[in-house]
């Protein structure tokens, strides 16, 4: 716990059985791709499933509210006190970042509880940047990432 013990964190360790591939080519794959309008399109080479896109509508819904309260705030802090920083406006960025957080890990588990119930054997991620502006031409995210 933290100093005002409000905050705790769980961390849950256990081991499982990954089976071995039959190949090493993987036949069936899933390609993901991160965006800024909707969060995530995902499709795979499986004919009988469907492709999918997960809005980021109830993502940019938390980032506006919290940056409306922190900015209300942080005007009050201000014009009430003189300053430009305080333990409430810490809390409203904690609970913005602990609420984003908590999210973004249910949708990882949904999209990987799909894979294991579709014996999706690969899951390739890509996001496409723009260096200079939309004419540029997109580059997958290197490795790793």
């Amino acid at each position: 716990p933290n100093k005002q013990g409000d905050e705790h964190h769980l961390s849950i360790v256990y081991n499982i059985r990954v089976p071995k591939l039959i190949s090493d080519t993987p036949s069936r794959f899933m390609g993901i791709d991160l965006g800024v309008v909707n969060y995530m399109v995902a499709a795979t080479n499986v004919p009988s499933l469907r492709p999918f896109i997960i809005s980021g509508s109830d993502i940019k819904g938390v980032i506006k509210k919290y940056a409306y309260l922190i900015e209300k705030r942080t005007s009050q802090t201000e014009r009430l006190y003189k300053v430009q920083h305080s333990h409430r406006l810490q809390e409203l960025w904690a609970r913005r970042s602990r609420i984003l957080k908590n999210m973004t890990t249910q949708l990882a588990s949904r999209v990987a509880d799909y894979v294991i119930k579709h014996s999706i054997e690969k899951v390739v991620i890509c996001r496409f940047r723009s260096k200079t502006g939309p004419s540029s031409k997109p580059r997958a995210m290197p490795s790793g990432w």
